[in-house]
């Protein structure tokens, strides 16, 4: 087990004790560059966002690092989710995402697809498909390469996908919404 968070290094649970992860390489030296602010999974992996460091992906055996190098959008992740396939989906502050579909990084922002690039919740569904919901009220969901966008009544704040395939919506105001999707 893997935990991370703000000001943090990622630790590892190895069933008697806590330990830290070198995954930067640089030792004991603290400073924001080792902040690691995100961890999501997926069957194949295990992805680590980091504030400054760009994104790492664990296979079990080798630390694999992906930066602004890599076309990566910002190597400042606040949030990733992922998914079957090798998917992550990676949240950077007001900057845009990047969707890696399990062979190649895409980058997209309010200039090439996205309503708003403040996003407050995201999740991928079981077809394998990013969603992402807004600041600015805008649910949207990639597919293929372009971005279908609805508005929705408050921004929403939170989204999951059930087992059964639909996807459930919890807004500000305090309503959910579960829509059933294709």
């Amino acid at each position: 087990m893997f935990a991370a968070g703000w000001d943090v290094p990622l630790i590892r649970f190895d069933g008697d004790e806590w330990q830290e992860v070198d995954i930067i390489g640089q030792g004991d030296q603290a400073g924001p560059e080792r902040r690691m602010v995100s961890v999501g999974g997926s069957p194949e992996y295990l992805w680590v966002g980091t504030w400054g460091q760009g994104l790492f992906r664990y296979d079990g055996k080798r630390w694999e690092r992906f930066t602004s190098r890599d076309k990566l959008g910002d190597n400042h992740c606040e949030r990733l989710v992922g998914a079957p396939g090798g998917k992550v989906l990676v949240y950077y502050d007001l900057a845009g995402v990047d969707w890696y579909d399990g062979r190649r990084w895409r980058y997209y922002n309010d200039q090439n697809g996205l309503l708003d690039t403040a996003i407050w919740a995201m999740t991928i569904d079981q077809q394998g498909r990013p969603w992402v919901a807004t600041e600015e009220r805008s649910l949207a969901c990639l597919m293929g390469k372009r971005w279908h966008t609805a508005l929705t009544n408050k921004p929403i704040g939170s989204m999951a996908v059930h087992p059964d395939g639909t996807l459930w919506l919890a807004d500000w105001g305090g309503q959910v919404t579960v829509l059933r999707v294709k």
